[in-house]
């Protein structure tokens, strides 16, 4: 006779099997479809195919800016064993030609470690069959500058992620990111891939190619001469710009110092700043040749008239205009020769309130230019409302007027392009992969200030600088060059201290 202990071992062997025959009519019959979709989920993947970043260049089509698909390699050390460990230092030894000892010390950290980072992406088929768990390669692409620091300020820089962040890197953003692509492969069990499906998968889209109106010919130039200027004067930084007066176009813009792309996060913000564009100041004697074209065009002075510029010194509204150079009597046209604040101060005068408010913002000031770079000032221009005794005087020789180095140089090329103003412009065009035009962008003329006549006369003026005045450092042998100085102290912190800002605009 059977014993009930007997009984129960059979019942629960035979409960056993019963419970695991349900299972697996469970998993084979009724839940068939799920569990093959799991198994193919686990076979089948997606893999992500970096789009590459699209190229910046000059007008010339020299490259500035491009990407280098690199990958890097990393090991989940928590995931390995010490026979994998040595696996992979064999492995990593061989290709990179590194001492196993090297890797191996590398994994003794714990957690997630780089093996190595940005290698050329040609190294990844040295790993097409290595599968070992907690090895992982990842997609690390680099933005590379081709000449470094030429033309930083403009280009501008991205993040980890290749997202611009900066410069035209930023603004034309959507244009240079591409469209990333899919490979859609099968695994087998350990993991290597058996079989690639075409008709699922889609190949990655580059981004576009951003032209440049600047010529790195010239920004070389102006950055090299732009560094040389500030060493010699003891100077802390310099700002140059280059304009083509009659479209606006940039050919360079610099500025010193500058600072690798590649490395932006090295520097602070002061250095990563593109001033021309983002800093204001008070512009100084420069204005005076503004002046004096809102004089001209209104028919208020001609070039010989004589000004009794009162040895230099000259008092209003309890203020003392004062000259570096005395002279008692100056022409009009020596007034500006000789950059005098007396003579310009009674010569403003002449002109209405509203007429001169009116051309100084014809000119561009209180605006931004719309220039296609990220963080641009507007500046500031006083409304004649709100004019003291002195604003109208102090604006005619650059105080009371704060400006960007980008709004000077677009206001002075009016002056000479026979008077009418162009929005100034840094991109040339947009090509896609195949060098198909996007987009083209052209120069914009954005309204006439002064008549043609003025402008011929202002250029002369101007001229007459160079050749007997202030400017007399900028007189080249073999060319005629006109311009107008500029001298203003600093104003920091709601005071004028003993700093100056210097500057020069010529043609």
């Amino acid at each position: 006779m059977i014993n009930s202990r007997a009984l129960l071992v059979i019942f629960i062997i035979v409960a056993s099997f019963m419970a695991i025959a349900v299972k697996l009519f469970n998993i084979q019959v009724l839940e068939h479809d799920r569990f093959a979709k799991i198994a193919k989920n686990q076979q089948d993947k997606a893999l992500v195919i970096k789009a590459e970043r699209g190229m910046i260049k000059d007008r010339n089509g020299d490259i500035l800016s491009y990407t280098l698909n690199d990958v890097s390699f990393f090991v989940d050390t928590r995931m390995l064993s010490q026979t994998s460990k040595g696996k992979i230092a064999a492995k990593f030894s061989k290709v990179f030609s590194k001492s196993e000892k090297h890797y191996l010390k590398l994994m003794e950290s714990t957690g997630n470690v780089f093996l190595e980072r940005k290698v050329p992406r040609e190294k990844l088929l040295e790993f097409q069959n290595f599968i070992v768990d907690g090895f992982v390669s990842v997609d690390d692409p680099t933005r590379n500058y081709s000449y470094g620091n030429v033309a930083s300020h403009l280009l501008g820089y991205v993040n980890n992620d290749l997202i611009g962040i900066d410069g035209v890197e930023r603004t034309f953003d959507d244009y240079l990111t591409g469209i990333d692509g899919l490979l859609y492969v099968e695994r087998d069990v350990q993991g290597r891939i058996v079989t690639v499906k075409d008709e699922l998968s889609r190949k990655p889209k580059s981004g576009n190619n951003v032209y440049l109106t600047i010529d790195t010919k010239y920004q070389k130039i102006l950055e090299q001469e732009l560094k040389k200027g500030v060493d010699d004067c003891g100077a802390v930084s310099g700002i140059g710009i280059l304009m083509n007066p009659n479209t606006g176009e940039i050919l360079a813009l610099a500025n010193y110092p500058s600072f690798n792309p590649s490395e932006y996060y090295k520097v602070n913000d002061k250095v990563r700043r593109n001033r021309a564009l983002t800093d204001t100041y008070e512009p100084g004697s420069t204005m005076k040749a503004l002046t004096m074209a809102v004089l001209l065009d209104n028919g208020l002075v001609n070039e010989d008239e004589i000004i009794n510029t009162e040895n230099g010194h000259y008092r209003i509204a309890n203020a003392n205009i004062i000259d570096v150079n005395k002279y008692e009597k100056l022409s009009v046209r020596e007034v500006l020769e000789h950059s005098s604040n007396v003579g310009i101060t009674k010569l403003s005068e002449r002109i209405d309130d509203r007429t001169f408010y009116k051309y100084l913002r014809d000119f561009g000031f209180g605006n931004s230019t719309s220039i296609s770079l990220p963080s641009e000032s507007a500046g500031f221009l006083k409304k004649p409302d709100y004019y003291s005794t002195l604003s109208k005087p102090f604006i005619s020789f650059g105080y009371e007027i704060s400006v960007t180095p980008i709004q000077m140089i677009a206001a002075f090329s009016s002056l000479i392009n026979g008077g009418t103003l162009y929005q100034p412009r840094i991109i040339d065009k947009v090509v896609d992969e195949n060098d198909q035009v996007i987009e083209q962008f052209e120069s914009k003329r954005i309204r006439n200030i002064i008549s043609p006549e003025t402008s011929e006369r202002i250029k002369n003026l101007m001229f007459g600088v160079v050749e007997h005045g202030t400017g007399k450092l900028a007189r080249c042998s073999n060319m005629l060059v006109g311009g107008k100085t500029g001298t203003s102290q600093k104003f920091i912190d709601g005071q004028y201290v003993k700093d100056y800002n210097a500057s020069f605009i010529g043609f």
